[in-house]
Protein backbone atom coordinates (compact mmCIF):
# COMPACT_ATOMS: atom_id res chain seq x y z
CA UNK A 1 0.00 0.00 0.00
CA UNK A 2 1.60 3.55 -1.19
CA UNK A 3 0.15 5.22 1.10
CA UNK A 4 0.79 3.19 4.18
CA UNK A 5 3.54 4.96 5.91
CA UNK A 6 1.59 8.29 4.97
CA UNK A 7 -1.01 6.53 7.28
CA UNK A 8 1.59 5.18 9.70
CA UNK A 9 3.43 9.07 9.83
CA UNK A 10 -0.38 10.82 10.70
CA UNK A 11 -0.99 8.23 13.39
CA UNK A 12 2.26 9.66 15.09
CA UNK A 13 1.18 13.51 14.78
CA UNK A 14 -2.56 12.30 16.21
CA UNK A 15 -0.66 10.83 19.66
CA UNK A 16 0.24 14.71 19.44
CA UNK A 17 -2.94 16.05 19.34
CA UNK A 18 -3.92 16.22 22.61
CA UNK A 19 -0.84 17.96 23.65
CA UNK A 20 -1.68 20.51 20.71
CA UNK A 21 -4.92 21.02 21.45
CA UNK A 22 -4.17 21.59 24.92
CA UNK A 23 -1.44 24.54 24.09
CA UNK A 24 -4.05 25.66 21.56
CA UNK A 25 -5.88 26.12 24.36
CA UNK A 26 -3.82 27.55 26.83
CA UNK A 27 -4.18 24.68 29.28
CA UNK A 28 -1.51 22.35 30.81
CA UNK A 29 -1.52 18.81 29.20
CA UNK A 30 -2.47 17.38 32.52
CA UNK A 31 -5.22 19.64 33.28
CA UNK A 32 -8.69 17.94 33.81
CA UNK A 33 -11.00 17.07 30.34
CA UNK A 34 -7.41 17.15 28.58
CA UNK A 35 -5.54 14.18 29.93
CA UNK A 36 -2.28 13.38 29.60
CA UNK A 37 0.17 14.16 27.11
CA UNK A 38 3.66 13.97 25.78
CA UNK A 39 5.02 17.50 26.49
CA UNK A 40 5.90 19.35 22.73
CA UNK A 41 8.26 21.90 22.15
CA UNK A 42 6.85 24.55 20.06
CA UNK A 43 8.89 26.50 17.29
CA UNK A 44 6.12 28.53 15.80
CA UNK A 45 2.68 29.13 17.59
CA UNK A 46 1.09 30.15 13.80
CA UNK A 47 1.66 26.65 12.39
CA UNK A 48 1.17 24.44 15.24
CA UNK A 49 -2.48 26.02 15.20
CA UNK A 50 -2.78 24.78 11.83
CA UNK A 51 -1.96 21.16 12.72
CA UNK A 52 -5.42 19.76 13.37
CA UNK A 53 -7.19 20.89 10.93
CA UNK A 54 -4.11 19.33 8.98
CA UNK A 55 -4.64 15.79 10.37
CA UNK A 56 -8.13 16.12 8.91
CA UNK A 57 -7.18 16.58 5.56
CA UNK A 58 -5.26 13.87 5.61
CA UNK A 59 -7.37 11.65 6.90
CA UNK A 60 -10.18 13.11 4.38
CA UNK A 61 -7.61 12.17 1.71
CA UNK A 62 -6.83 8.66 3.01
CA UNK A 63 -10.20 8.08 3.22
CA UNK A 64 -10.98 8.79 -0.23
CA UNK A 65 -8.48 6.70 -1.60
CA UNK A 66 -9.66 3.85 0.48
CA UNK A 67 -12.76 4.48 -1.59
CA UNK A 68 -14.31 5.43 1.96
CA UNK A 69 -16.38 8.35 0.39
CA UNK A 70 -18.52 9.36 3.54
CA UNK A 71 -15.18 8.86 5.55
CA UNK A 72 -13.72 11.92 3.05
CA UNK A 73 -16.72 13.67 3.33
CA UNK A 74 -16.54 13.54 7.53
CA UNK A 75 -13.29 14.79 7.62
CA UNK A 76 -12.92 17.33 4.99
CA UNK A 77 -15.91 18.24 7.00
CA UNK A 78 -13.72 18.64 10.01
CA UNK A 79 -10.68 20.07 8.09
CA UNK A 80 -13.14 22.92 7.89
CA UNK A 81 -14.10 23.34 10.95
CA UNK A 82 -10.88 23.60 12.24
CA UNK A 83 -9.22 25.05 10.25
CA UNK A 84 -7.65 28.78 11.32
CA UNK A 85 -9.86 31.47 9.29
CA UNK A 86 -6.37 32.67 6.78
CA UNK A 87 -5.87 29.13 5.77
CA UNK A 88 -6.94 29.49 2.49
CA UNK A 89 -4.80 26.05 0.84
CA UNK A 90 -6.47 23.80 3.98
CA UNK A 91 -9.99 24.89 3.51
CA UNK A 92 -9.49 24.76 -0.97
CA UNK A 93 -7.82 21.18 -0.28
CA UNK A 94 -10.91 20.54 2.26
CA UNK A 95 -13.34 21.26 -0.22
CA UNK A 96 -11.61 19.91 -3.16
CA UNK A 97 -11.51 16.79 -1.20
CA UNK A 98 -15.23 17.36 -0.49
CA UNK A 99 -15.93 17.89 -4.20
CA UNK A 100 -13.89 14.72 -5.61
CA UNK A 101 -16.16 12.43 -3.34
CA UNK A 102 -19.23 13.89 -4.63
CA UNK A 103 -18.41 13.51 -8.02
CA UNK A 104 -17.09 10.09 -7.52
CA UNK A 105 -20.38 9.57 -5.66
CA UNK A 106 -22.22 10.58 -8.63
CA UNK A 107 -24.04 13.73 -6.67
CA UNK A 108 -22.59 16.58 -9.65
CA UNK A 109 -24.20 19.56 -8.28
CA UNK A 110 -22.18 18.88 -4.76
CA UNK A 111 -19.45 18.45 -6.37
CA UNK A 112 -19.29 22.12 -8.48
CA UNK A 113 -20.53 24.06 -5.34
CA UNK A 114 -17.34 22.71 -3.72
CA UNK A 115 -15.07 22.92 -6.61
CA UNK A 116 -15.92 26.58 -6.41
CA UNK A 117 -14.86 27.16 -2.98
CA UNK A 118 -12.02 25.28 -3.32
CA UNK A 119 -11.09 27.38 -6.77
CA UNK A 120 -11.30 30.77 -5.08
CA UNK A 121 -9.12 29.66 -2.08
CA UNK A 122 -6.62 28.41 -4.40
CA UNK A 123 -6.96 31.68 -6.25
CA UNK A 124 -6.79 33.64 -3.12
CA UNK A 125 -3.24 31.07 -2.48
CA UNK A 126 -2.32 32.47 -5.93
CA UNK A 127 -2.18 28.50 -6.85
CA UNK A 128 -3.22 29.12 -10.33
CA UNK A 129 -2.43 25.72 -12.28
CA UNK A 130 -4.01 24.12 -8.87
CA UNK A 131 -7.09 25.82 -9.67
CA UNK A 132 -7.32 25.59 -13.50
CA UNK A 133 -7.18 22.14 -12.87
CA UNK A 134 -10.35 22.54 -10.58
CA UNK A 135 -11.90 24.26 -13.48
CA UNK A 136 -11.53 21.56 -15.89
CA UNK A 137 -13.01 19.33 -13.13
CA UNK A 138 -16.07 21.32 -13.20
CA UNK A 139 -16.09 21.59 -16.51
CA UNK A 140 -16.21 17.85 -17.16
CA UNK A 141 -18.87 17.62 -14.47
CA UNK A 142 -21.12 19.96 -16.68
CA UNK A 143 -20.74 18.24 -19.78
CA UNK A 144 -21.52 14.95 -18.17
CA UNK A 145 -24.68 16.53 -17.26
CA UNK A 146 -25.20 17.74 -21.11
CA UNK A 147 -24.60 20.96 -19.29
CA UNK A 148 -22.13 22.67 -22.55
CA UNK A 149 -22.91 25.96 -21.99
CA UNK A 150 -22.06 26.03 -18.80
CA UNK A 151 -18.58 24.17 -19.57
CA UNK A 152 -17.34 26.60 -21.10
CA UNK A 153 -18.37 29.44 -18.96
CA UNK A 154 -15.85 27.39 -16.76
CA UNK A 155 -13.69 26.73 -19.75
CA UNK A 156 -13.89 30.83 -19.46
CA UNK A 157 -13.00 31.74 -16.40
CA UNK A 158 -10.21 29.10 -16.62
CA UNK A 159 -8.75 31.40 -19.13
CA UNK A 160 -8.90 34.50 -17.35
CA UNK A 161 -7.03 32.43 -14.42
CA UNK A 162 -4.36 31.62 -16.56
CA UNK A 163 -4.00 34.93 -18.41
CA UNK A 164 -3.72 36.78 -14.90
CA UNK A 165 -0.56 34.96 -14.40
CA UNK A 166 1.98 36.65 -13.96
CA UNK A 167 2.02 38.58 -17.56
CA UNK A 168 2.09 35.27 -19.44
CA UNK A 169 0.02 32.22 -19.50
CA UNK A 170 0.32 29.63 -16.78
CA UNK A 171 0.19 25.78 -17.05
CA UNK A 172 -2.91 24.58 -17.99
CA UNK A 173 -3.65 26.90 -20.58
CA UNK A 174 -2.87 23.89 -23.16
CA UNK A 175 -5.70 22.06 -21.21
CA UNK A 176 -8.21 24.71 -20.99
CA UNK A 177 -8.13 24.86 -25.14
CA UNK A 178 -8.07 20.81 -25.29
CA UNK A 179 -11.50 21.07 -23.11
CA UNK A 180 -13.04 23.71 -25.61
CA UNK A 181 -12.22 21.60 -28.39
CA UNK A 182 -14.29 18.96 -26.68
CA UNK A 183 -17.17 20.87 -26.73
CA UNK A 184 -16.58 21.72 -30.11
CA UNK A 185 -16.25 17.98 -30.71
CA UNK A 186 -19.94 17.28 -29.09
CA UNK A 187 -21.36 19.86 -30.90
CA UNK A 188 -20.35 18.70 -34.16
CA UNK A 189 -18.06 21.87 -34.72
CA UNK A 190 -15.12 19.90 -36.06
CA UNK A 191 -12.96 22.60 -37.57
CA UNK A 192 -13.43 24.36 -34.14
CA UNK A 193 -12.14 21.22 -32.75
CA UNK A 194 -8.90 20.83 -34.64
CA UNK A 195 -8.31 24.54 -34.66
CA UNK A 196 -8.32 24.34 -30.76
CA UNK A 197 -6.22 21.27 -30.56
CA UNK A 198 -3.63 22.75 -33.01
CA UNK A 199 -3.38 25.75 -30.40
CA UNK A 200 -3.26 23.56 -27.28
CA UNK A 201 0.00 21.81 -29.55
CA UNK A 202 1.18 25.09 -30.51
CA UNK A 203 1.64 26.29 -26.84
CA UNK A 204 3.31 22.93 -25.72
CA UNK A 205 3.30 20.55 -23.38
CA UNK A 206 5.08 23.24 -21.01
CA UNK A 207 1.99 25.17 -20.01
CA UNK A 208 -0.01 21.48 -20.00
CA UNK A 209 -0.88 20.31 -16.94
CA UNK A 210 0.11 16.94 -15.82
CA UNK A 211 -2.56 15.04 -17.28
CA UNK A 212 -2.59 17.05 -20.65
CA UNK A 213 -0.75 14.33 -22.68
CA UNK A 214 -3.48 11.71 -21.99
CA UNK A 215 -6.81 14.60 -22.19
CA UNK A 216 -5.35 15.78 -25.86
CA UNK A 217 -5.30 12.35 -27.18
CA UNK A 218 -8.52 11.63 -25.74
CA UNK A 219 -9.73 14.56 -27.12
CA UNK A 220 -7.69 14.06 -30.72
CA UNK A 221 -9.16 10.13 -30.65
CA UNK A 222 -13.21 11.91 -30.32
CA UNK A 223 -12.29 14.45 -33.23
CA UNK A 224 -10.91 11.44 -35.44
CA UNK A 225 -14.14 9.41 -34.66
CA UNK A 226 -16.15 12.25 -35.88
CA UNK A 227 -14.43 12.50 -39.10
CA UNK A 228 -14.85 9.14 -39.86
CA UNK A 229 -11.47 8.05 -39.02
CA UNK A 230 -12.27 5.28 -36.31
CA UNK A 231 -9.58 3.26 -36.62
CA UNK A 232 -7.18 6.44 -36.22
CA UNK A 233 -8.92 7.16 -33.17
CA UNK A 234 -8.40 3.64 -31.72
CA UNK A 235 -4.50 4.42 -32.42
CA UNK A 236 -5.28 7.81 -30.43
CA UNK A 237 -6.90 6.21 -27.35
CA UNK A 238 -4.33 3.52 -26.99
CA UNK A 239 -2.14 5.96 -27.13
CA UNK A 240 -3.61 7.81 -24.45
CA UNK A 241 -3.94 4.69 -22.01
CA UNK A 242 0.40 4.50 -22.57
CA UNK A 243 0.26 8.00 -21.41
CA UNK A 244 -2.92 7.90 -18.68
CA UNK A 245 -1.69 9.35 -15.13
CA UNK A 246 -4.06 9.06 -12.40
CA UNK A 247 -4.95 11.65 -9.51
CA UNK A 248 -7.50 12.21 -6.95
CA UNK A 249 -10.33 12.37 -9.97
CA UNK A 250 -12.60 9.90 -10.45
CA UNK A 251 -12.33 7.85 -13.56
CA UNK A 252 -15.63 8.02 -14.83
CA UNK A 253 -15.06 7.96 -18.49
CA UNK A 254 -12.11 5.33 -18.70
CA UNK A 255 -10.07 4.80 -22.26
CA UNK A 256 -10.38 1.24 -21.81
CA UNK A 257 -14.50 1.32 -22.45
CA UNK A 258 -13.87 3.89 -25.14
CA UNK A 259 -11.73 1.79 -27.41
CA UNK A 260 -14.18 -0.92 -27.05
CA UNK A 261 -16.75 1.62 -28.18
CA UNK A 262 -14.71 2.34 -31.27
CA UNK A 263 -13.73 -1.85 -31.72
CA UNK A 264 -17.39 -2.23 -31.89
CA UNK A 265 -17.48 0.17 -35.18
CA UNK A 266 -14.55 -1.81 -36.36
CA UNK A 267 -16.68 -5.33 -35.93
CA UNK A 268 -14.30 -6.68 -33.88
CA UNK A 269 -16.63 -8.27 -31.44
CA UNK A 270 -14.63 -10.35 -30.08
CA UNK A 271 -12.09 -8.30 -28.53
CA UNK A 272 -14.93 -6.45 -26.91
CA UNK A 273 -16.24 -9.61 -25.11
CA UNK A 274 -12.92 -10.39 -23.84
CA UNK A 275 -12.90 -6.84 -22.53
CA UNK A 276 -16.70 -7.55 -20.62
CA UNK A 277 -15.29 -10.86 -19.06
CA UNK A 278 -12.01 -8.90 -18.03
CA UNK A 279 -14.03 -6.39 -16.32
CA UNK A 280 -16.58 -8.96 -14.70
CA UNK A 281 -19.11 -6.82 -16.11
CA UNK A 282 -23.15 -8.42 -16.74
CA UNK A 283 -25.78 -6.56 -17.38
CA UNK A 284 -27.61 -7.51 -13.56
CA UNK A 285 -24.73 -5.91 -11.53
CA UNK A 286 -26.35 -3.10 -9.13
CA UNK A 287 -25.24 0.07 -11.00
CA UNK A 288 -23.19 2.96 -9.91
CA UNK A 289 -21.66 6.20 -11.15
CA UNK A 290 -18.24 4.96 -10.91
CA UNK A 291 -18.63 2.27 -13.26
CA UNK A 292 -22.23 3.78 -15.56
CA UNK A 293 -19.42 4.39 -18.71
CA UNK A 294 -18.96 0.82 -18.65
CA UNK A 295 -22.29 -0.24 -18.44
CA UNK A 296 -23.28 1.66 -21.15
CA UNK A 297 -20.68 0.20 -23.01
CA UNK A 298 -21.79 -3.47 -21.92
CA UNK A 299 -25.09 -2.46 -23.50
CA UNK A 300 -23.29 -1.42 -26.82
CA UNK A 301 -21.45 -4.78 -26.86
CA UNK A 302 -24.60 -6.91 -26.09
CA UNK A 303 -26.55 -5.26 -29.10
CA UNK A 304 -23.56 -5.82 -30.95
CA UNK A 305 -23.52 -9.71 -30.05
CA UNK A 306 -27.63 -9.41 -31.25
CA UNK A 307 -27.18 -8.07 -34.96
CA UNK A 308 -23.78 -10.61 -35.49
CA UNK A 309 -26.69 -13.62 -34.45
CA UNK A 310 -30.09 -12.62 -33.24
CA UNK A 311 -30.66 -13.67 -29.68
CA UNK A 312 -33.65 -12.65 -27.39
CA UNK A 313 -32.43 -13.31 -24.55
CA UNK A 314 -29.30 -11.00 -25.33
CA UNK A 315 -31.75 -8.09 -26.41
CA UNK A 316 -33.57 -8.86 -23.68
CA UNK A 317 -30.69 -8.84 -21.28
CA UNK A 318 -29.59 -5.33 -23.18
CA UNK A 319 -32.99 -3.66 -22.63
CA UNK A 320 -33.36 -4.29 -19.24
CA UNK A 321 -29.93 -2.97 -18.99
CA UNK A 322 -30.82 0.01 -20.74
CA UNK A 323 -33.96 0.82 -18.59
CA UNK A 324 -32.47 0.71 -15.25
CA UNK A 325 -29.41 2.96 -16.87
CA UNK A 326 -31.61 5.41 -17.98
CA UNK A 327 -33.64 5.57 -14.68
CA UNK A 328 -30.12 5.97 -12.97
CA UNK A 329 -28.97 8.77 -15.34
CA UNK A 330 -31.83 11.13 -15.38
CA UNK A 331 -32.51 10.83 -11.59
CA UNK A 332 -28.66 11.68 -11.62
CA UNK A 333 -28.79 14.58 -14.05
CA UNK A 334 -26.81 13.23 -15.93
CA UNK A 335 -27.79 13.56 -19.31
CA UNK A 336 -24.97 12.45 -21.31
CA UNK A 337 -25.72 8.80 -20.32
CA UNK A 338 -29.52 9.65 -21.04
CA UNK A 339 -28.57 10.79 -24.38
CA UNK A 340 -26.48 7.93 -25.32
CA UNK A 341 -29.05 5.14 -23.35
CA UNK A 342 -31.97 6.88 -25.83
CA UNK A 343 -29.80 5.92 -28.62
CA UNK A 344 -29.27 2.66 -27.15
CA UNK A 345 -32.74 2.06 -26.78
CA UNK A 346 -33.34 3.15 -30.42
CA UNK A 347 -31.02 0.91 -32.08
CA UNK A 348 -32.09 -1.80 -29.31
CA UNK A 349 -36.12 -1.45 -30.25
CA UNK A 350 -35.11 -1.58 -33.85
CA UNK A 351 -33.29 -4.61 -33.48
CA UNK A 352 -36.61 -6.08 -32.19
CA UNK A 353 -38.96 -5.05 -35.34
CA UNK A 354 -40.37 -2.12 -32.87
CA UNK A 355 -40.01 0.94 -35.27
CA UNK A 356 -42.17 3.17 -33.23
CA UNK A 357 -40.44 2.64 -30.32
CA UNK A 358 -37.46 2.97 -32.17
CA UNK A 359 -38.29 6.21 -33.14
CA UNK A 360 -40.08 7.49 -30.17
CA UNK A 361 -36.91 7.02 -28.19
CA UNK A 362 -34.85 8.99 -30.83
CA UNK A 363 -37.56 11.77 -30.85
CA UNK A 364 -37.02 12.11 -27.20
CA UNK A 365 -33.25 12.15 -27.63
CA UNK A 366 -33.25 14.27 -30.28
CA UNK A 367 -35.54 17.28 -27.93
CA UNK A 368 -33.13 16.71 -25.20
CA UNK A 369 -30.07 17.04 -27.23
CA UNK A 370 -30.94 20.04 -28.95
CA UNK A 371 -31.30 22.82 -25.70
CA UNK A 372 -27.61 22.56 -25.68
CA UNK A 373 -26.41 21.66 -29.34
CA UNK A 374 -25.68 17.44 -28.66
CA UNK A 375 -24.51 16.18 -31.71
CA UNK A 376 -21.92 13.33 -31.12
CA UNK A 377 -24.41 10.96 -28.70
CA UNK A 378 -26.02 10.54 -32.13
CA UNK A 379 -23.49 10.76 -34.69
CA UNK A 380 -20.60 8.32 -32.98
CA UNK A 381 -22.84 5.26 -33.86
CA UNK A 382 -22.31 6.22 -37.65
CA UNK A 383 -24.07 3.33 -39.82
CA UNK A 384 -25.87 2.33 -37.53
CA UNK A 385 -28.29 4.75 -35.99
CA UNK A 386 -28.21 7.20 -39.28
CA UNK A 387 -31.35 5.26 -40.94
CA UNK A 388 -33.39 5.69 -38.09
CA UNK A 389 -32.28 9.49 -37.88
CA UNK A 390 -33.40 9.51 -41.28
CA UNK A 391 -36.69 8.37 -40.56
CA UNK A 392 -36.86 11.16 -37.32
CA UNK A 393 -36.50 13.65 -40.07
CA UNK A 394 -38.98 12.30 -42.28
CA UNK A 395 -42.01 12.32 -39.48
CA UNK A 396 -41.15 14.99 -38.02
CA UNK A 397 -40.31 19.06 -39.56
CA UNK A 398 -37.13 19.36 -40.63
CA UNK A 399 -34.94 21.69 -38.61
CA UNK A 400 -31.39 22.75 -38.65
CA UNK A 401 -30.97 20.55 -35.28
CA UNK A 402 -31.59 17.49 -37.70
CA UNK A 403 -29.91 18.66 -40.51
CA UNK A 404 -26.83 19.21 -38.16
CA UNK A 405 -27.10 15.84 -36.27
CA UNK A 406 -27.57 13.94 -40.28
CA UNK A 407 -24.37 15.58 -41.51
CA UNK A 408 -22.23 14.49 -38.59
CA UNK A 409 -23.53 11.13 -38.76
CA UNK A 410 -22.69 10.96 -41.99
CA UNK A 411 -19.25 12.62 -41.37
CA UNK A 412 -18.50 10.35 -39.32
CA UNK A 413 -19.25 6.89 -41.45
CA UNK A 414 -15.54 5.38 -42.04
CA UNK A 415 -14.77 5.55 -46.26
CA UNK A 416 -16.59 2.47 -47.60
CA UNK A 417 -13.62 1.65 -49.71
CA UNK A 418 -11.61 1.10 -46.89
CA UNK A 419 -11.24 -2.06 -44.75
CA UNK A 420 -12.53 0.22 -41.80
CA UNK A 421 -15.41 1.33 -43.87
CA UNK A 422 -16.17 -2.15 -44.86
CA UNK A 423 -16.39 -3.71 -41.28
CA UNK A 424 -18.57 -0.65 -40.13
CA UNK A 425 -21.33 -1.44 -43.51
CA UNK A 426 -21.23 -4.61 -42.22
CA UNK A 427 -22.10 -3.29 -38.99
CA UNK A 428 -24.92 -1.35 -39.98
CA UNK A 429 -26.18 -3.79 -42.55
CA UNK A 430 -26.08 -0.70 -45.55
CA UNK A 431 -24.61 -1.62 -48.61
CA UNK A 432 -25.36 1.15 -50.52
CA UNK A 433 -25.36 1.47 -54.55
CA UNK A 434 -25.28 -2.69 -55.11
CA UNK A 435 -27.99 -5.04 -55.32
CA UNK A 436 -29.23 -8.26 -53.35
CA UNK A 437 -26.98 -11.16 -53.67
CA UNK A 438 -29.91 -13.30 -54.51
CA UNK A 439 -33.30 -11.45 -56.18
CA UNK A 440 -36.45 -11.35 -54.38
CA UNK A 441 -38.86 -13.91 -55.25
CA UNK A 442 -42.37 -12.37 -55.93
CA UNK A 443 -43.93 -13.35 -53.07
CA UNK A 444 -41.07 -11.78 -51.14
CA UNK A 445 -41.78 -8.91 -52.83
CA UNK A 446 -45.17 -9.42 -51.66
CA UNK A 447 -44.38 -9.41 -47.88
CA UNK A 448 -41.61 -6.69 -48.64
CA UNK A 449 -44.53 -4.55 -49.59
CA UNK A 450 -46.75 -4.82 -46.60
CA UNK A 451 -43.94 -4.86 -44.36
CA UNK A 452 -43.76 -1.25 -45.39
CA UNK A 453 -47.37 -0.79 -44.15
CA UNK A 454 -49.08 -0.32 -40.36
CA UNK A 455 -50.24 -4.07 -40.65
CA UNK A 456 -48.89 -6.44 -37.91
CA UNK A 457 -47.30 -10.15 -38.27
CA UNK A 458 -50.52 -11.61 -38.12
CA UNK A 459 -52.38 -9.35 -40.41
CA UNK A 460 -49.87 -9.51 -43.21
CA UNK A 461 -50.18 -13.58 -43.09
CA UNK A 462 -53.59 -13.12 -43.62
CA UNK A 463 -53.74 -10.81 -45.98
CA UNK A 464 -51.40 -13.19 -47.82
CA UNK A 465 -53.41 -16.43 -47.04
CA UNK A 466 -50.08 -18.08 -45.71
CA UNK A 467 -49.17 -19.15 -42.17
CA UNK A 468 -47.28 -17.05 -39.48
CA UNK A 469 -44.51 -19.43 -39.74
CA UNK A 470 -44.62 -19.35 -43.20
CA UNK A 471 -44.11 -15.40 -42.99
CA UNK A 472 -41.36 -15.42 -40.54
CA UNK A 473 -39.41 -17.72 -43.06
CA UNK A 474 -40.57 -15.04 -45.95
CA UNK A 475 -39.00 -11.78 -43.48
CA UNK A 476 -36.20 -14.03 -42.63
CA UNK A 477 -35.17 -14.60 -46.70
CA UNK A 478 -35.80 -10.67 -47.45
CA UNK A 479 -33.40 -9.63 -44.52
CA UNK A 480 -30.04 -12.14 -45.76
CA UNK A 481 -30.78 -11.17 -49.22
CA UNK A 482 -31.02 -7.54 -48.71
CA UNK A 483 -28.21 -7.75 -45.93
CA UNK A 484 -30.45 -5.68 -43.40
CA UNK A 485 -32.01 -6.93 -39.51
CA UNK A 486 -34.65 -5.11 -39.08
CA UNK A 487 -38.39 -4.88 -40.80
CA UNK A 488 -37.60 -0.81 -41.11
CA UNK A 489 -33.96 -1.29 -42.60
CA UNK A 490 -35.69 -4.03 -45.22
CA UNK A 491 -38.47 -1.46 -46.25
CA UNK A 492 -35.39 1.39 -46.44
CA UNK A 493 -33.45 -1.17 -48.49
CA UNK A 494 -35.94 -2.06 -50.82
CA UNK A 495 -36.79 1.46 -51.81
CA UNK A 496 -32.79 2.39 -52.07
CA UNK A 497 -32.72 -0.90 -54.65
CA UNK A 498 -35.48 0.33 -56.66
CA UNK A 499 -37.82 -2.77 -56.20
CA UNK A 500 -40.77 -3.18 -57.62
CA UNK A 501 -42.94 -4.77 -55.41
CA UNK A 502 -46.03 -6.67 -56.25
Amino acid sequence: NEFGPAAELLRVVERALPAVRARLAGASPVDPGVGPAEPIVVLDEAELARVPAAVELYRAGLALVAGDLAGAQLHAGLTLETAVADDDLVRAGASGLSALASWADGDLDAACRSYTTCIEGLRRAQHVPDAIGCVLAVAEIRMAQGRLRDALAAYDDGTRLAGASAGSPARGAADLLVGRSEVAVERGELPSARAGLDEARALGEALGLLRYPYRSRMVAAMLAEAEGDVAGALVLVREAERVYLGDFSPDVRPLHAMAVRLQLRLGELDAADRWVRERGLASTDPLSYLREYEHVTLAEVLLARNRRGRDASVLGAANALLARLLDASVEGGRTATTLDVLVLQAIAAEADDDGGAALDALDRAVLLGEAEGHVRYAARHGAVVLPLLEAVAERASRSAYLDRLLTACRTSMADPGTEVGAAEAAVGRRTEGTSPVDPLSDRELEVLALLGSDLGGPEIARQLFISLNTLRTHTKSIYAKLGVSSRREAVRRGRELGLRTR
